[in-house]
């Protein structure tokens, strides 16, 4: 099948591959690609959420109509799956151009959706793992809830490691620069923003909260 030529090309020959992508001339493909990678993997967020309403009081309300709560979720966490990668890529493109990277944004995408292939398999097992740990909880099962965390954990870090060696490979040569610029662009940036971000929102309210004080004590 021709969809699943991606998976194994970045599996077995990934600077190969990308060096190929360098020369596309748009991201038609890669977003083909995209949607039909999320029609998929979309299926098993959808199952994962509606489990997750179990035990609530939500679950009562929506336990009647099951299907369409499921087909609610689903389409919804497709649409936001269409809009929240140009977001994601229109942002991380201009991370990349700070690091003064030579490609464009049509580079930036193909690489995003290409070196993505790792999460895109690691997704249904997150997925089902974690359906397998809700029915452990609901069933109170301590060491099966035990078991199957250290498990996720395990997914985790080897999905990590694998992500992340794919998408230095894939954004230094789509966009002609090295890997540590590609990490400050991909994560060394992001990172320092979130800080600033988490460092004035405790600043802020820590100020908050002691004018506060400082008024209740007037």
């Amino acid at each position: 099948m021709e969809f699943l030529k991606p998976f194994q090309r970045v599996i077995r020959e990934p600077t190969k591959f990308f060096t190929e992508l360098s020369k596309r001339k748009d991201f038609a493909e890669a977003f083909k690609f995209f949607i039909i990678v999320s029609l998929i993997t979309n299926i098993f967020a959808a199952i994962y959420m509606v489990l997750s309403f179990q035990k609530t009081p939500l679950f009562d309300i929506i336990g009647q109509h099951i299907w369409a709560a499921f087909i609610l979720v689903y389409v919804l966490s497709f649409i936001w799956s269409l809009i929240g990668i140009f977001i994601s890529v229109g942002i991380w493109h201009l991370f990349f151009l700070i690091v003064k990277a030579k490609g464009n944004f049509k580079d930036t995408f193909n690489a995003w959706i290409y070196s993505s292939v790792p999460g895109y398999l690691f997704t249904p097992a997150f997925y089902i793992l974690g359906m397998a740990i809700l029915v452990a909880t609901m069933k109170n099962s301590f060491i099966s809830i035990l078991s199957l965390v250290l498990v996720y954990l395990l997914l985790i870090i080897g999905f990590i490691v694998w992500l992340v060696m794919v998408q230095l490979k894939a954004f230094s040569i789509l966009h002609k620069i090295s890997k540590l610029r590609a990490a400050t662009a991909l994560y060394f940036i992001p990172i320092g923003i979130a800080i600033v971000v988490v460092v004035i929102l405790m600043v802020f309210f820590a100020s908050l909260f002691m004018s506060l004080m400082a008024a209740s004590t007037i």
